[in-house]
């Protein structure tokens, strides 16, 4: 969201990770998707390769939405795999009800996460030190989060 604070770029690219991500935690809620044990490190190599694009293009390429999407199949199965949502979900009866009160509470949470941060980032992003001072640092030590995370587990 960095860079694009536009209404459409950033409408679409919360409804792709909204719908990537609720989708593989509907599937995984209801036991009809496996969460493979690699799929942490490749949600990193997501967000690396979005930050990146971030720090190397002045503004969003034709990979961004796609990348996005990616990124919630992979952050919805990083939270499938979490032990939170086995113990939510671990009796085997598990209904519609809660698994869709789940997603309006997390994706909800979400949608106001990136409400507040586009309200926050739009009116900063008019000036000419934006990119330089916010976009450049953010995605330097997310990149850096990112790669720690992959790599925390080996140390």
């Amino acid at each position: 969201f960095l860079l694009t604070l536009g209404r459409k770029p950033v409408f679409a690219q919360v409804a792709a990770l909204l719908v990537s991500q609720s989708l593989v935690v509907a599937l995984a809620a209801w036991y009809l998707l496996p969460v493979p044990a690699w799929s942490a490190t490749a949600l990193a190599v997501v967000v690396v390769a979005i930050c990146g694009e971030a720090l190397f293009h002045r503004r969003a390429r034709s990979w961004r939405v796609p990348l996005v999407v990616a990124g919630g199949l992979f952050s919805g199965l990083v939270l499938a795999g979490s032990a939170p949502f086995a113990a939510t979900f671990s009796a085997s009866g598990t209904g519609r009800g809660e698994v869709l009160a789940f997603l309006l509470g997390s994706e909800g949470a979400l949608v106001l996460v990136a409400l507040v941060t586009a309200a926050v980032l739009l009116p900063l992003s008019r000036f000419a030190w934006y990119r330089r001072v916010v976009v450049e640092p953010v995605a330097v030590v997310v990149i850096g989060a990112a790669i720690f995370s992959s790599v925390e587990k080996y140390l």
